[in-house]
């Protein structure tokens, strides 16, 4: 009886490490819809600032965002030097800054600076189509049915455009608000639908005006306290953010950028062109002429 052959292992292949998703570039960040939770969290703050500390709003709040969020991941794993070290700064606010920097861009949204619909306005105008949508269709069904008077759902089906849609929202909640009773178990709008509708549509109607409407010539009114609320919050993130900014500097010294990057700093664009391993250095060299009698042709 021969000898048992034992199979040689296969030698393993060495793990291949994986492939790092490259960070996105700041000036790639999709625009951020604002937080009107946020918003109202940090407005007694920025409120509270003297006159004389607020500063012209300058910022681009999606930007911001992005790079605030940065940071507060990189104090993070540093929070308990923070605490012992740095006794002046107040780790609360530095984790808070991404919130606050969504409380900025709800403020920005709310400022209408010429009649167009910004980019922060399409998530929210998306949802509210989509509730219309809904809602509507249930409404018209339970008006076919009988179940609820027929003009009511006529005439909030009159119009159109983006305001209008808005407008819908808030009069379809107040709709089955007011049809609860005769509408319960007939249809699949939820009260939390009711809610949004009611939220939403009419946070909307505060920034959404018609392209025919004329461009005040100064902010009065409304307007003029949207932008000083905007400009406010702009200003307590531009301090907060400068706390962590110290906070950065005591931690990593002149690698603070790399850790807590300026509000507005862009990260450096790597799509250049990889460079041929043949390609030589001289562009002069590079150009090949025809030998002497032969122009190239069959």
């Amino acid at each position: 009886m021969g000898q048992p052959t034992t199979k040689k292992a296969a030698p393993k292949k060495p793990a291949s490490k994986p492939t790092p998703t490259p960070e996105p570039a700041a000036e790639e960040a999709a625009d951020v819809v604002g937080s009107q939770h946020d918003y109202e969290r940090f407005l007694p703050a920025a409120q509270a600032l003297e006159a004389r500390d607020v500063r012209p709003f300058r910022l681009d709040p999606s930007l911001a965002y992005h790079n605030v969020q940065r940071a507060a991941a990189a104090l993070e794993p540093m929070a308990t030097r923070i605490t012992e070290e740095l006794p002046k700064v107040h780790l609360d606010d530095l984790r808070a800054l991404p919130r606050l920097a969504l409380a900025l861009s709800f403020a920005a949204s709310q400022v209408d600076r010429g009649g167009g619909t910004s980019k922060s306005l399409a998530e929210p105008l998306s949802k509210a189509y989509a509730l219309r949508e809904t809602m509507l269709a249930s409404a018209v069904s339970l008006a076919l049915a009988g179940t609820v008077p027929k003009r009511e759902v006529e005439k909030i089906q009159e119009g159109r455009g983006k305001i209008d849609a808005a407008q819908d929202c808030v009069d379809l909640a107040a709709f089955f608000k007011r049809h609860a009773a005769a509408v319960r178990g007939k249809t699949p709008v939820t009260a939390a639908m009711i809610t949004e509708a009611a939220t939403l549509g009419t946070e909307l109607l505060q920034v959404l005006r018609p392209t025919s409407a004329k461009r005040d010539r100064a902010p009065q009114g409304a307007l003029k306290e949207a932008i000083d609320i905007r400009n406010r919050l702009a200003t307590l993130l531009h301090q907060r953010h400068e706390l962590a900014r110290r906070a950065g500097h005591w931690l990593w010294g002149d690698d603070v950028d790399k850790h807590v990057p300026p509000l507005q700093a862009r990260a450096a664009s790597k799509r250049k062109a990889a460079k041929e391993p043949n390609a030589t250095k001289d562009p002069k060299a590079a150009k090949t002429s025809a030998p002497k009698g032969d122009k190239g042709e069959p």
